[in-house]
């Protein structure tokens, strides 16, 4: 698809209520992309293109299906979503952006995503993940009737199978876990409510089948083309009543709506700062400065968490 005949929505997700940023991500992005909204928790204020949404952050894929009547249009052929703490690059734009993630009509974006089954060290939503398909499983309130929203264990298997994920293998081991359980009382008692899953269903629970396929995935940046967007804007809605993890939750919609799916090209990838010293370092090197932080890291498609509180653009 030639980049003239790409129409991109722009939304920008808030995981938190912060309407002082909204002038700083416009000088950002208005002159790099011509149409945008932005999602943002209990919103209330009169700025036409900020979509009021309500649901908790830990499954913000809910705010996906709250806002697609406000952004969606016939004419789009990609929805570009980013968090509001990732910055894209300032060469990347609107007449660029489908080049440079190397995606075509037919094709979504996301940085990375493993299958959940295939996770080998302890990952701490895991377990809720789980937890989440179990009590939809158990068809009551208030989860009754949320899996027949959704391709059957067999139909979403398939569906991974066109991108190369077998999901044959669908058994999770927690044989690692111990190790991670020292003083947290909370993952004690989600510890307790899986192995009471096991035992119920006669497995042993260090070997256990995963009750529906499922991905965990970067899910602050987004790509989905347009013949996708309804049913995986939907899945979304679904995976938010269930309450499952939002990075469980956003790869897992987009394998089983999507055709096609390109990852991050390794010559353009993001740069992520999760080590809170180090980011602190880089901030204090750029005077908490976009342009500054862009001339330093140049090279990387974007650069996440940037917490535009606390910086100048």
């Amino acid at each position: 698809m030639s980049e003239s005949n790409c129409k991109i929505c722009l939304v920008v997700i808030f995981n938190y209520r912060f309407d002082q940023n909204l002038d700083k991500l416009e000088k950002l992005y208005s002159s790099r992309f011509s149409n945008r909204y932005y999602l943002m928790p209990f919103y209330d204020g009169d700025i036409p293109n900020v979509i009021p949404v309500y649901e908790n952050c830990s499954y913000f894929q809910g705010y996906f299906a709250q806002g697609l009547p406000h952004f969606y249009n016939d004419n789009f052929t990609h929805y570009v979503f980013i968090a509001d703490d990732l910055i894209l690059n300032p060469l990347v734009n609107e007449k660029n952006i489908v080049t440079k993630l190397h995606i075509d009509n037919n094709s979504a974006y996301l940085p990375r995503r493993q299958p959940l089954n295939t996770i080998s060290n302890y990952w701490m939503h895991t377990i809720s993940s789980i937890n989440a398909l179990k009590n939809a499983q158990a068809k009551h309130y208030p989860f009754e009737g949320l899996l027949d929203e959704l391709p059957t264990f067999d139909e979403a298997a398939t569906l991974l199978e066109r991108h190369g994920i077998d999901f044959q293998n669908h058994k999770i081991s927690f044989s690692n876990l111990w190790t991670h359980l020292s003083g947290n009382l909370d993952l004690l008692h989600k510890l307790w409510v899986f192995i009471k899953y096991s035992v119920e269903n006669r497995f042993n629970y260090r070997s256990v089948r995963l009750p529906y396929p499922l991905l965990r995935g970067y899910s602050d940046f987004v790509v989905v083309p347009a013949e996708s967007i309804m049913k995986f804007s939907k899945f979304c809605g679904v995976f938010s009543s269930m309450q499952l993890f939002v990075e469980t939750a956003i790869p897992t919609a987009l394998y089983l709506s999507c055709k096609s799916i390109k990852m991050q090209h390794q010559h353009f990838m993001g740069l992520e700062f999760w080590d809170k010293n180090e980011l602190s370092k880089v901030a204090q090197e750029c005077n908490y400065n976009v342009n500054i932080l862009f001339e330093k890291f140049n090279s990387f498609l974007h650069i996440h968490p940037v917490k535009l509180t606390k910086w100048e653009v």
